[in-house]
């Protein structure tokens, strides 16, 4: 009998020590959450880039651009000003009403974009393609942070 009340208090030791381990993450982890880039979004983009962004508008200007499917964009828009029209369509996906968008303020942002062709104008945030279980794509943008871009960096872009 008390072999078995010592397993008990051993599991029930445990159990309230992972508890409290989850509860210590919870309690550090970074304000808003940690912000996870969508491999399969940066793989589809034509254009990444490192832009300045103002809330409310949609127009940015490029600050570096880290990959171009094509090497004259890279010199055509380093330092440009750019229209991105599907800027306050970039927002975390959720079924319910009221998520925030992406860019909460002005600031460096990573800027996953669609090449507008040879005649265009107005780039396009690139859409998270569609997946099982995910059918809707959605525009994401991440703020330009140290954790952002070492995640960026691992993903393989030829």
């Amino acid at each position: 009998m008390k072999a078995a009340y010592g397993r008990f208090v051993l599991c029930l030791a445990l159990f309230v020590g992972w508890l409290g381990y989850l509860g210590y993450l919870v309690a550090e982890r970074p304000d808003g959450g940690m912000r996870v880039l969508s491999r399969p979004q940066i793989l589809v983009s034509d254009i990444d880039v490192i832009a300045s962004v103002k809330k409310g508008t949609d127009t940015v200007t490029i600050k570096d651009v880290l990959y171009a499917n094509d090497e004259t964009i890279r010199e055509r828009l380093k330092g440009k000003e750019i229209l991105v029209t599907n800027l306050e369509d970039c927002r975390a996906p959720a079924q319910r009403p009221g998520v925030p968008a992406d860019v909460q303020a002005d600031g460096e942002y990573l800027l996953p974009l669609q090449d507008p062709g040879p005649e265009g104008k107005e780039y396009r945030v690139a859409v998270t393609p569609p997946s099982p279980g995910f059918r809707h794509g959605t525009p994401r943008v991440y703020p330009a942070t140290a954790g952002v871009m070492a995640q960026y960096r691992q993903i393989p872009k030829h």
